[in-house]
């Protein structure tokens, strides 16, 4: 039986109980009197389920039969399917860290890589009903037939293993077969659906100079200094006005346990400079005082990788000024 008819058929019953609420009965079926409570729940959910199946049946209808196939071009696209096709408990997340500093070997060859999207979702709101918005997407696809949905927060310059058991509900398995690509989280639940994705080129060694800021509050400072970051072309930078922690946590930075104290935390967020390397899809900045952070980054696609005018670090949009 197709979900479709499963989500038809359960959400007809729960929406004939919230209308029939005094109750019913007709040779083997027999539906009990039901509170004014369970009546609006019972049409709550049944409208929710009708609604969710209607977006889902939408995306399929924009994706038509034959877009899952991957269509490798110079420009970078591919095409992904996301399927739900292993049963519970064989989509297992390795829980052991091993210790090992980036995405492994193989990285980047064949399907592997960081992948950039826009993609549109659709959200049940109060008022408002169903609400379809476009958003930014990033997956990671590893060669070892696991991907995760976005950066981590350190870029992949960090124990993958460990970030797999950290966060588990963000990492799932992939495989291809005659150039079809599935994929499910760990979950299993679909998190994506078909579109197009761009594979990221990375930015390893790069040397530039210029002053980047935040481009959603840039010029909002009045007569304070506005947040910046300086890179310069002979590997050093300078924090200003602390806007790396407008991109970052505490748990960028090497050695640092979970849990500071106001205190401890103000000391270890204290603005600096030293080097900088771009490496691994992560911006790794040694302080002077042998502080070592690493927040994820990467150039948008079609900017120039020599003299990036944006950097995403962090999730957030840096432009150049």
């Amino acid at each position: 039986m197709s979900i479709e008819i499963v989500v038809f058929v359960f959400g007809g019953l729960l929406l004939f109980v919230g209308g029939v609420g005094a109750g019913f009965e007709a040779k083997e079926l027999k539906i009990p009197k039901v509170g004014a409570v369970v009546r609006v729940i019972a049409a709550v959910v049944a409208c929710y389920s009708f609604a969710r199946e209607s977006a889902r049946q939408m995306e399929k209808n924009t994706n038509p039969p034959g877009s899952d196939i991957v269509q490798a071009s110079p420009t970078g696209l591919v095409d992904f399917t996301l399927t739900d096709q292993l049963g519970d408990g064989q989509n297992v997340v390795s829980t052991t860290g091993g210790g090992v500093m980036g995405p492994g070997k193989g990285f980047g060859e064949g399907l592997s890589g960081v992948y950039f999207g826009t993609g549109r979702r659709y959200a049940l709101t109060a008022g408002s009903g169903l609400q379809g918005m476009n958003d930014v997407r990033i997956i990671v696809v590893l060669p070892d037939g696991k991907w995760r949905e976005n950066l981590p927060g350190r870029g992949l310059e960090t124990d993958i293993a460990a970030d797999r058991r950290d966060f588990g509900d963000s990492w799932g398995v992939w495989t291809a077969s005659g150039g079809v690509v599935t994929a499910t989280t760990q979950n299993d639940e679909v998190i994506l659906d078909a579109q197009r994705w761009t594979k990221l080129s990375p930015i390893d060694g790069l040397r530039t100079d210029g002053v980047f800021a935040r481009e959603d509050v840039l010029g909002q400072w009045g007569a304070s200094p506005e947040p910046e970051l300086m890179l310069r072309v002979d590997g050093t930078f300078e924090d200003r006005s602390g806007l790396l922690n407008m991109v970052g946590t505490t748990m960028d930075f090497d050695g640092v346990p979970k849990h500071l104290s106001e205190q401890q935390e103000a000391f270890v967020l204290r603005p600096g400079g030293g080097t900088y390397e771009f490496r691994n899809f992560t911006l790794v900045l040694r302080f002077r005082d042998e502080r070592v952070r690493r927040i994820n980054v990467y150039a948008l696609p079609n900017d120039n990788l020599k003299r990036p005018k944006r950097l995403v670090l962090g999730s957030y949009f840096l432009v150049r000024k």
